[in-house]
């Protein structure tokens, strides 16, 4: 009784850990949203320290499970859980290392001078799309909520389509403005992080499921 006691406890601990690198990650893609969205650069000057918390998190988090895959885990959902937030911890640490991508394009966007209204109301608009998807694989993940994954597995289309509108309408703007071609494709590339971030978003969602059904989904539709 007390081993399964201590590897009840360990898991608890464990899941606040991955919580917490959870927000940090939702942190660092709000951040860069809210930067769009103000023009400001300021509003991300924290978004290296975050990703150094994340990274940092995603290191402990890892050593973490090994250990406990080490030891005698009681149940088969334990050891599901555990191998759960082993990926997990991959996909949200990748969700950091997009955001710092999206700061540098946003950085050379401004100082380009380019003000296009138009794509900047869009992309805050997909970051907070994403920002909603990350919450609902966590959610997902940590709530046991199938419910929640599949919102997640079936709004990855979504950002999919904004992407390819994003594609279409800077390629139209490069032919209009030569001269901004380099702050356009940018903005292309800015739309590719976040339906970047959106994938590590269903991948964490999958996740999930293969932690509540024991099921592998990848490569395929839930049922």
């Amino acid at each position: 009784m007390k081993a399964a006691d201590s590897i009840e406890n360990r898991i608890n601990i464990l899941s606040e850990k991955i919580k917490n690198m959870g927000s940090l990650s939702i942190e660092m893609v709000k951040l860069i949203t809210s930067a769009f969205s103000r023009a400001d650069q300021k509003e991300i000057s924290r978004v290296h320290s975050l990703e150094e918390e994340v990274n940092s998190n995603q290191i402990l988090i890892d050593e973490e499970c090994i250990q406990l895959l080490s030891d005698k885990i009681p149940s088969q959902v334990d050891l599901r859980f555990v191998v759960a937030i082993l990926k997990t911890t991959a996909e949200l640490e990748r969700i950091g290392d997009q955001v710092i991508n999206l700061k540098d394009h946003f950085s050379r966007i401004k100082l380009s001078g380019l003000n296009d209204t138009h794509a900047i109301h869009d992309l805050t608009r997909m970051g907070e799309e994403t920002v909603r998807m990350i919450e609902s694989a966590n959610k997902a993940l940590f709530e046991r909520s199938e419910q929640e994954a599949k919102w997640v597995l079936s709004h990855d289309d979504v950002i999919d389509d904004m992407k390819r509108n994003f594609y279409t309408y800077s390629t139209s703007m490069m032919m209009e403005s030569p001269h901004n071609i380099r702050a356009y494709l940018d903005i292309i590339l800015m739309s590719s992080n976040f339906e970047r971030i959106a994938d590590l978003a269903t991948n964490i969602a999958e996740n999930a499921i293969y932690f509540i059904k024991g099921k592998d989904i990848r490569h395929s539709r839930v049922e």
